[in-house]
């Protein structure tokens, strides 16, 4: 039996929306084998794969339901970083400075984090759980399994380092084994050193992800709507600052267009899957002997390999037919990515719920 695979988005505060359309889905009876989620979505995506599906609504209901921006992030202590940048001055080390790689500190989010993980619950749950985070000096993006993890501080690190939104949050300093990377420093662990942030930088939904592995059908969860949205809301929005302009550009358009990428990539190989299928049926049906029937049979088997379409270069396997079922808001959510309120929250949930609801309906 194919997999069911569950892709959640990134956004900030916005994962309450996320959080009501798994609910519904969960209450449908929909089961998750393969979950993969960027930011956000990989906190969402830990308290699906870590509980059973029973138990994830109400899992849920708790998280939004009491998560503050205080138990996100805090402001940087200025007296320590002095104290510790003048420390370095007078030690003669150059590598320091004074000001922050950010404006916040996620130390709160790092102690949710390790007070909640299970990694023996998860691998009971699910296949596989995968995150991703993109290197600053590479531009290369890397998807973590953490069903694979068996040190909780090191999935605690890959989480945690996918919910990392660049200014806000400081990047993870660290080196993932890469042979490009080792191809290109013989020695010194220090230079292959990388500073990783959010995956949603360049891509806030992971679909590619998932549609390595033999999933039959894919849910999608996206905090934000399909692009082009072309409605009245969107028309009437109006972006004034050079703040609103960039953070429009390089957090909302930009990785949501990669999603869009993604979307139309799988199902130009579903119809490819399916004309290559309709092909073989037609010759095969014109034959008149069994023996040549099979013959075509066994060239089309054969040469399937040959196809990118058909073969994973990744898993080897054979590609199927994939349902995508998207699940996103009509419009924009209204709510600043970076504040932490239950109320607000226990309306998104609401509206999530609501989504997920119509659109499984239609």
């Amino acid at each position: 039996m194919r997999n069911t695979a569950l892709v959640l988005s990134g956004g900030g505060s916005k994962g309450a929306f996320q959080a009501g359309a798994i609910k519904y889905l969960l209450e449908k009876g929909v089961k998750f084998n393969v979950i993969a989620g960027t930011s956000v979505g990989g906190l969402n995506g830990l308290i699906v794969s870590q509980n059973e599906p029973e138990k994830v609504p109400e899992e849920l209901d708790q998280w939004w339901g009491k998560i503050k921006n205080r138990d996100v992030y805090r402001s940087h202590n200025f007296w320590k970083r002095l104290g510790k940048g003048l420390s370095h001055v007078f030690g003669k080390n150059k590598g320091f400075s004074f000001l922050p790689t950010s404006i916040y500190d996620n130390f709160p989010l790092r102690g949710l984090i390790e007070e909640y993980i299970d990694l023996s619950r998860i691998r009971e749950n699910v296949e596989h759980f995968f995150v991703s985070f993109v290197s600053l000096q590479t531009g290369k993006v890397y998807t973590k399994d953490i069903t694979t993890l068996y040190d909780e501080k090191e999935a605690v690190d890959y989480i945690l380092t996918s919910t990392l939104i660049p200014m806000a949050f400081p990047p993870f300093e660290y080196y993932i084994y890469d042979q490009e990377i080792e191809n290109v420093f013989s020695d010194g662990d220090k230079l292959k050193v990388q500073q990783y942030v959010d995956g949603g930088v360049l891509n806030k939904t992971p679909l590619s992800t998932v549609l390595q592995y033999d999933v039959g059908i894919v849910y999608i969860i996206n905090n934000f709507p399909r692009y082009p949205n072309i409605n009245p809301k969107s028309l009437e929005r109006k972006y004034r600052t050079l703040f609103s302009v960039g953070l429009r550009s390089v957090s909302g358009l930009s990785p949501n267009g990669y999603f869009e990428r993604d979307v139309r990539d799988a199902e130009k190989i579903n119809n490819d899957i399916r004309i290559l299928g309709e092909l073989e049926a037609k010759i095969v049906n014109l034959l008149e002997q069994q023996e040549q029937k099979n013959q075509i049979r066994n060239l089309f088997e054969s040469e399937k390999k040959n196809f990118t379409f058909i073969k994973s270069r990744r898993t080897g396997r054979e590609k199927k037919e994939v349902k995508i079922v998207g699940i996103c808001p009509d419009t924009e959510i209204e709510a600043f990515e970076m504040e932490f309120n239950p109320p607000k929250s226990k309306k998104l949930l609401e509206l999530g719920y609501k989504t997920a609801e119509k659109i499984l309906s239609e």
